[in-house]
C-alpha cells in the first residue's frame, strides 16, 4: 500500500477573504484543522469510516485519502 504521508495545511488570508465575503462558504483555519476530530459535531460523515481509519484530526477527516 502507498502511503501518502500527513496532510498539510496552509492558511491564505487573500483566498479566506473572498471565499468568506462571497457568504456561502464556511473556511477552517489550520489550527481547527489540526484540532482534534470530535465524531459528535459532524454527524453526517461515515461512522463506518470514521471506525475503521481513526482519524486524529478534523483535517484528517474531512480531507482524508484512505477512500
Amino acid at each position: 500500500m502507498r502511503e501518502a504521508g500527513p496532510l498539510t495545511f496552509v492558511d491564505f488570508p487573500k483566498l479566506t477573504g473572498a471565499l468568506v465575503d462571497n457568504g456561502r462558504f464556511v473556511v477552517l483555519t489550520t489550527d481547527e484543522l489540526a484540532g482534534p476530530f470530535k465524531a459528535a459535531e459532524w454527524p453526517a460523515l461515515s461512522s463506518y469510516d470514521v471506525q475503521s481509519w481513526k482519524p486524529e484530526t478534523l483535517g484528517e477527516t474531512l480531507y482524508n485519502y484512505w477512500d
